[in-house]
This record gives C-alpha cells, sequence and structure tokens, in this order.
C-alpha cells in the first residue's frame, strides 16, 4: 500500500493554470494532441495514366482547440516531394494535382504538424498504369446520312455520339476534315451524355469526304467518315389544281405549269405530298386525288417537290378549296306496283348517295292521269284522290341545303279494282238436330271502294270436305247426319273479281230422346216359360228390357229396333205361378235414352 507520505505526484494542468496534489519531488506532464489527416481524394490503390492529372485532398483536423490554418501539410510519392510544406485552408483541407510520368505503384503520403512541430500522417497506393492497356475512343455519326445532299447555302448540322472507355465524353476532343475543302473549323464540345453537335457551311460545290476524328487526354484517336454532296437545288415549279372550283368526290389532279430547272443541267423529277385542313393525309403522294374522296369545305393542299436526283428544292404549292356536290339517286318505285282504289300509293327513292354526308332530303312533283298535282309533295299519294283505272307516275328530286340533284322518275302504275271486303256470315239454327235444315245468311255485308254491286257464291263443307252439290244457301236436313261438322263458305264476287271468302261453322248433334217403346199387350195369363213382346220403337235405336218376378229375380233383355221401326223380342224365363214385370227403353245413336215404356 502506497500511502501520500511515501510518494509525492504532482498533476500540471494546463489549461487552468493550477497544481493540485501532495509536495514530491516527480511529477507528470499532460500535453497537448497533434493533429490528425485523412485523406479523401483518391481512394487507395487508385488506377491513372501518365501525364493524367490526379487530384489529391485530405482532411486536417486539432485536437487541442488550436486554429487548423496553424497547420502545415506536404505530400510526398515515393521519395520525390510532390507538394511541399503550405499551410492547411479554413476548411481544414490540403488539396492539389499531379500528373505522373512513369508506371507502376507509387506510396502517396501525407504528413501534417501543428505549431509545436507535433506531427501525422496517412498513405495511400496510386497505380500508375501503363498507356499500352488504354482503349481507343469512338465515334459515330447519327446525321446528316452518308450520301445526303445539300445545297452551297445550307447550313449542315453534324451530330454524332462519342465515348472513351478511361475518359468521361466532355474530356474528349473532335475534329473534322474535307478532302476538299482541308480542316474545318469545331466550336463544340461532347456533353456528358457523349452527344457531339457542330453546325457546318458555306462547303465548296461537289462532293466532300467529311472526317471526324476524336483524341482522348492520352492522343489516342478513333474516326469516322461520311460522304455529302454539294448540290445547287432546283427551282421552284409552278403548279395547279384541277379542277378549280372542285366539287365534292371529283378527283383531283396537279398541273406542272411551269416545270422545275436544275442549275446544274440535270433531269428534274417530283414528288407529291397531299395534305387536307393542313394535316398530311398519309399515301397521299401522286399526282392527284382519286374520285369519291374530297369532301366539302375541306381545304387541299399539294406540295410538288423538285428534285434532281441529288437534292431536292423548294415545293411548289397549290390549294383548292372544295365545293358542294349536289346529291343523286339511283332511281324510285312505287308501292303498292299494282294499286287499288283502296291504297295509298307510297314513293321510295333508292341508291341515295351524298359525297358530302348530308341527310336524304327529296321533292316530289306527282302526275295523275297526265297532269301534275300541285296539292301533293309527299311521298304518299292518297286513295281518296284515285278510282279504278286512274294513271299515275312521280318525279323525285334528291337534294341538300346547297343544290338539287338530278331527278329521277317512277314507272307508270294504273289503280286496279278494289275486290270487296270483309263481310259476315251464320249459320241457322246455331245447334242443329239431324233433322233440321241448314240455312246460310250474309249478316255482314262486304264493302267494296268502287261502289260495285255484290252477287254471292255459297261453298258447303261436311267435317272438312267440299259437298260440290251444294251451292246455295240452304241444305235439307236429309243431307245431314249427327255429329257431323258443316261449314259454309261465302264468296263474294263485285263483277270483277271475286273478294276474300267468310265462312261460319255449326255441328249437327242429336239432342232429343226418342219416344219410349209402344209394346203390344200380351195376354195376362200364361203357362209358359217365356212370352214374346211386339211393338214399335225408333228405327236403328237399341232396346233394353227390364224384368222382376215376384221371387225377387231380375234381369234384362236387349235387342234392336228395326229400320220398320218395330220389334220381337222373347223374355224369360218366366217362373210358372209367379207373376212377372216388364218395362223397356229406346237410346238412339245419340246416346239420347227413352222413358220407360207402359
Amino acid at each position: 500500500m502506497t500511502s501520500c507520505s511515501q510518494t509525492r505526484i504532482a498533476f500540471v494542468l494546463a489549461s487552468s493554470g493550477f497544481m493540485w496534489g501532495c509536495t514530491s519531488d516527480k511529477s507528470l506532464v499532460v500535453r497537448p494532441s497533434p493533429p490528425s489527416v485523412i485523406i479523401t481524394k483518391p481512394a487507395d490503390m487508385f488506377e491513372t495514366y501518365p501525364y493524367r492529372d490526379v487530384a489529391f485532398e485530405a482532411e486536417v483536423s486539432t485536437r487541442d482547440g488550436s486554429e487548423v490554418t496553424e497547420v502545415e501539410a506536404r505530400w510526398v510519392g515515393n521519395d520525390a516531394i510532390l507538394r511541399d510544406w503550405e499551410s492547411v485552408n479554413s476548411d481544414g483541407v490540403t488539396n492539389f494535382s499531379h500528373a505522373f510520368t512513369e508506371t507502376g505503384e507509387v506510396a502517396v503520403t501525407v504528413t501534417v504538424r501543428d505549431a509545436r512541430s507535433d506531427t501525422a500522417m496517412q498513405s495511400i497506393t496510386v497505380i500508375v498504369k501503363d498507356t499500352g492497356d488504354l482503349n481507343a475512343p469512338t465515334i459515330v455519326v447519327d446525321s446528316p446520312a452518308d450520301g445526303a445532299a445539300f445545297a452551297p447555302e445550307s447550313v449542315i448540322t453534324f451530330r454524332a455520339t462519342v465515348s472513351d472507355v478511361e475518359d468521361s465524353p466532355e474530356l474528349l476532343e473532335v475534329t473534322m476534315k474535307s478532302d476538299r475543302d482541308g480542316v474545318l473549323p469545331v466550336s463544340s464540345t461532347p456533353d456528358s451524355d457523349g452527344v457531339w453537335v457542330q453546325n457546318v457551311e458555306d462547303l465548296s460545290p461537289g462532293v466532300h469526304l467529311i472526317t471526324l476524328s476524336v483524341y482522348d487526354t492520352h492522343e489516342m484517336v478513333g474516326t469516322a467518315a461520311l460522304n455529302l454532296n454539294i448540290d445547287g437545288e432546283p427551282t421552284t415549279p409552278v403548279v395547279s389544281i384541277s379542277p378549280n372550283p372542285a366539287p365534292s368526290g371529283e378527283p383531283l389532279v396537279v398541273n406542272i405549269d411551269e416545270p422545275s430547272i436544275d442549275p446544274e443541267g440535270a433531269d428534274v423529277t417530283y414528288s407529291y405530298q397531299w395534305y387536307v385542313d393542313e394535316v398530311l393525309v398519309p399515301g397521299a403522294v401522286t399526282p392527284g386525288i382519286e374520285a369519291g374522296r374530297t369532301m366539302r369545305a375541306e381545304y387541299w393542299r399539294v406540295e410538288v417537290t423538285p428534285s434532281d436526283g441529288e437534292i431536292e428544292g423548294t415545293p411548289g404549292v397549290a390549294c383548292v378549296t372544295i365545293e358542294n356536290s349536289a346529291p343523286r339517286v339511283d332511281g324510285v318505285t312505287l308501292t303498292p306496283s299494282s294499286p287499288r282504289t283502296g291504297d295509298d300509293i307510297l314513293a321510295t327513292a333508292s341508291g341515295w348517295f351524298d359525297q358530302d354526308g348530308d341527310s336524304p332530303l327529296y321533292r316530289y312533283n306527282w302526275t295523275h292521269n297526265g297532269e301534275l298535282d300541285p296539292d301533293e309533295t309527299t311521298d304518299t299519294f292518297p286513295l281518296e284522290k284515285t278510282v279504278r283505272g286512274d294513271e299515275l307516275r312521280v318525279t323525285v328530286v334528291p337534294r341538300d341545303a346547297f343544290d338539287d340533284g338530278e331527278p329521277v322518275t317512277s314507272s307508270l302504275v294504273v289503280v286496279e279494282n278494289t275486290p270487296p271486303a270483309g263481310g259476315g256470315v251464320i249459320i241457322t239454327p246455331e245447334a242443329p238436330e239431324p233433322t233440321d235444315d241448314l240455312l246460310c245468311t250474309v249478316d255482314v255485308i262486304p264493302s267494296d271502294d268502287d261502289g260495285d254491286p255484290i252477287s254471292y257464291t255459297y261453298t258447303w263443307y261436311v267435317d272438312g270436305v267440299e259437298d260440290p252439290g251444294l251451292t246455295g244457301p240452304v241444305v235439307d236436313s236429309l243431307e245431314t247426319s249427327n255429329l257431323e261438322t258443316w261449314t259454309c263458305e261465302v264468296t263474294p264476287f263485285d263483277g270483277f273479281e271475286e273478294g276474300a271468302s267468310f265462312s261460319d261453322t255449326v255441328n249437327v248433334s242429336d239432342g232429343t230422346a226418342p219416344p219410349p217403346p209402344d209394346i203390344n199387350p200380351p195376354a195376362a195369363h200364361r203357362n209358359k216359360d217365356a212370352v214374346d213382346l211386339t211393338g214399335y220403337c225408333e228405327a236403328g235405336c237399341i232396346l233394353d228390357f227390364y224384368c222382376r218376378d215376384t221371387t225377387g229375380a231380375e234381369w234384362t233383355v236387349s235387342d234392336t229396333c228395326t229400320s220398320e221401326g218395330t220389334f220381337g223380342t222373347t223374355i224369360e224365363p218366366l217362373v210358372r205361378g209367379e207373376s212377372t214385370t216388364c218395362f223397356g227403353t229406346c237410346t238412339d245413336e245419340a246416346g239420347n235414352i227413352s222413358g220407360d215404356s207402359s
């Protein structure tokens, strides 16, 4: 254990000037820290090439509160001083640029020292590579195209794209040379994207081989070349458009009123481009516009560009404003084509066409029996004005808001007879028995637009089959049978033609029961086991005799009435000593049952 009495230690506080502690013969002094330095440019192992400037930079700071401008810095590359001692700037930065002349690795060290000569340092390695590893820059001409031609007074804009593996585009230099005019002045440099643009003018006439060269910072070069033809342009032709004025839909044709002349005497050809309402018409590159393409109020312009095969001249221009075209129709028909006195006659125009897209409008002129009827101007001639034998035709004039088209006339139609129409018939009685006569009566008289008197023909059908022997309004009951369906069809006739037939139908049905059988009285007392009954009945009906004796036995005997209306029926078996009572009924073909016999 060391005590204060054994060792005396003194602490020197430089910042306050005070001393604490016990008295001693020994002391420990705390001194200020030296400055610090960090190289920020370039990075360690940075690669470069001889004669290329390299930017060096370091950041310096103090840790004892002294001013950084009191610190000095020196840069050394291997054993050579690159930058001798100089003060650090107020931002704490020391920097400079240096280009190495020899290849290999260079240890670059920055050393800083403060006013008390305290120092700090940091080192990096820079690799200076052989230029044999460099790549030449490249240049690609974007415009003008190889072989393009220009007038002598033209300003030609050259556009190229340059690039280099080692250098940024802004460090590259572009030069130009013509095989006819020599070196051409260049005033522009590539931008950061490698795009280089230069305007050139006043090239001499003729074909030029233009060579563009691009140099990097190591004097390595890339080239590109193209041919340009400086040629005098042909004169502007004088042109016009026919027809003028030009109705819509008509073809347009370009006329060369004054041809173009080439200053070198070359043959001149022309190219064409049409515009409508100042909008380019795709594909319209011929001396004409085909029929059906133009519309009213359109403004058509054509540019006719002369060319001597190398260069184009200023286009000649002609224009025309399209005027209205009258509409047209192919024809007009009347319906019905064979009108009757009861028909309105309708005119229908067909094949409407208006180049300008106008909606159909018509004017109608009706001729009635050779005379124009000024009161009828619509598409319909009313039935109230026609009678049988009249002649009608119509002329239709197609029109729009500007013009009338060519009129078209229909064929002549003759108003024909109108047959009787409507009518009704009824058969009486409405529910006939087989014993009833049938009467067919016209109860609704047909109409006739011509006012002609009407006669009738009658046709009778039995169960849907015509009976040709019945042609009058009456059918005798002898012709009908139970459960038959009878139809009377009446056809009206006005003296010219028959109208539509009308009909009525009834069903013949036997709904009356036959009379009870009339039995001739037999002898009251018999000593036999059977008895014969005779009498009268409705012809053809079914006879049923219901019998019962005093023993309580019951039975039925059936028979059929003869066609003469008589019967003879045996009743058996009878029991001797017993009384038997019988009565009979008659059932006809319709199923009607008579009352009981006496």
